[in-house]
């Protein structure tokens, strides 16, 4: 099967994953990593020189529907000096400071949910997936969700899917 000695080596230890195919083939290689074709940029220098011209020459993997949602002004694509105003916004809400004054409400929903499977639900993916919407509801609207709000979600986000 494609890239299963690579995907193992790099699962085991991916940074000498890197080091050793970057000394063999250059800072820019191709491999193939969970079944795919990849391609991987070791090092730093060649990240910054390959985050110089990304945009312009990449395709997005993502559906249409995300790509038209992904304007130059949505999370996604905050660069440059034109956005640094709504990325210091983001960083208010989704920065390590901020981050670190949610970990209290994870930390409860956390055992919160550990608890509600130990009840003897076999279908983690179920109560996990509820757990995660959760959370993120209750941390950027400061409300408990709903199944409703649950259905609501899933159903736009099927659509963004379709």
């Amino acid at each position: 099967l494609f890239g299963v000695r690579e995907t193992a080596e790099y699962m085991k230890d991916q940074k000498a994953f890197l080091e050793k195919r970057s000394q063999k083939y250059g800072p820019v290689f191709k491999t193939g990593i969970f079944f795919r074709p990849t391609v991987m940029i070791a090092g730093k220098e060649a990240m910054r020189d390959y985050l110089k011209i990304e945009s312009s020459i990449t395709d997005s993997s993502l559906p249409p529907s995300f790509v038209t949602l992904h304007t130059p002004y949505s999370a996604l694509n905050q660069k440059g000096d034109r956005l640094k105003a709504t990325r210091a916004a983001y960083d208010k809400v989704l920065g390590r400071g901020a981050i670190a004054t949610y970990f209290p409400l994870i930390k409860e929903q956390s055992f919160g949910s550990v608890a509600r499977m130990a009840e003897g639900n076999t279908n983690l993916m179920t109560p996990l997936n509820w757990s995660v919407f959760d959370l993120w509801f209750r941390l950027f609207t400061g409300k408990m969700a709903t199944q409703e709000d649950l259905r609501l979600f899933k159903d736009f986000n099927d659509g963004l899917l379709a």
